[in-house]
């Protein structure tokens, strides 16, 4: 775990399954050919062999987060929580969502970030 003031915490990497590079390249050892399909497109971005150990060394468990649970996600943030956060922002709200039913529950942080979603996008996502 990572140790922030004398408290240990687990640093959970999440992707979505639509381009899911950092979770299979850390399972499988290598990065493999994939084509993004995913509304997260802030995560999109190809395989940089410099990121490959500080992610090793920061993070200690990868979670491909269903596409659809990043979709459903961003509508829920801006119906109940009244957040406009893009695909890629809310992949993380997406996953303390799955890592909350995992027992023992545990207290999550997730950082929601970024605004940049397509009006269009974040309409259909509404809908």
């Amino acid at each position: 775990g990572l140790r922030a003031g004398g408290c240990e915490a687990e640093v959970v990497g999440a992707q979505s399954d639509g381009y899911p590079l950092w979770v299979r390249t850390m399972a499988e050892g290598s990065p493999p050919s994939l084509t993004p399909a995913t509304i997260a497109d802030g995560t999109a971005a190809p395989y940089d062999p410099s990121l490959h150990p500080r992610l090793e060394a920061a993070v200690q468990r990868w979670l491909a987060v269903p596409e659809e649970s990043v979709r459903a996600a961003v509508g829920d943030l801006a119906r109940a929580h009244k957040l406009v956060v893009e695909g890629s922002g809310a992949i993380a709200f997406a996953a303390a969502r799955i890592l909350a039913a995992e027992p023992p529950a545990v207290p999550t942080v997730a950082v929601v970030s970024g605004g940049n979603i397509d009006p269009a996008l974040l309409a259909q996502l509404l809908a």
